[in-house]
């Protein structure tokens, strides 16, 4: 019985052995091998022929050639470019111009007397209306229908501050905008 284990357990080693001999070594790396040498072999006549073209004269003339006229275009389009964005960065400058003293006039009107007094009163107003409301009727908050009023109220203020902000604001996202581009144009003339 052990010599029979024994032997069992030699072929068991052997079998594994062999079995990660095969994994290990299969038979397709050879040619997988021997194609990768045929091909570096091919790729490698290949560039010499590739280098020897490039040498003859006419190849190098054609070269020249191409070259003085690659740089010609490259001088000219930059030259076309640079007057395009000279062109670009005046006329974002003067919307910028326009921006600022549209964003002048709507924080002169946001800042005068009459418009903040205003602002105040309507304020003021709605805090009291809600006020008495609320001393009149012991009830906080109001019911909806006298609520829905009062939003009503403060609704239409909020639409006057809106039609006085609101041109403000949004002139002074285009000017973030503009300066922001001429910015860029001064970098893209300068590069």
């Amino acid at each position: 019985m052990r010599l029979s284990f024994a032997v069992l357990v030699l072929l068991l080693i052997v079998s594994i052995t062999w079995a990660l001999w095969d994994d290990a070594f299969p038979e397709w790396r050879r040619y997988q091998h021997e194609l990768h040498s045929r091909e570096i072999t091919r790729l490698e006549t290949e560039l010499r022929e590739a280098r020897a073209a490039l040498e003859r004269p006419e190849v190098r003339a054609e070269l020249a050639r191409l070259d003085a006229q690659l740089q010609t275009h490259d001088e000219d389009s930059t030259a076309t470019w640079l007057q395009l964005t000279r062109g670009q960065l005046t006329e974002v400058e003067a919307e910028i111009d326009e921006i600022r003293r549209a964003i002048r006039d709507a924080d002169r009107r946001l800042q005068d007397p009459v418009t903040v007094a205003l602002q105040r009163e309507v304020t003021l107003q709605l805090e009291t209306v809600q006020e008495e409301y609320a001393v009149a009727t012991g009830i906080w908050p109001p019911d909806t229908l006298q609520l829905a009023r009062l939003w009503t109220v403060g609704d239409s203020i909020a639409e006057v501050l809106v039609s006085i902000e609101g041109p403000a604001h949004e002139l002074r996202a285009r000017l973030e905008e503009r300066r922001a581009e001429a910015q860029q144009l001064r970098l893209d003339a300068v590069g």
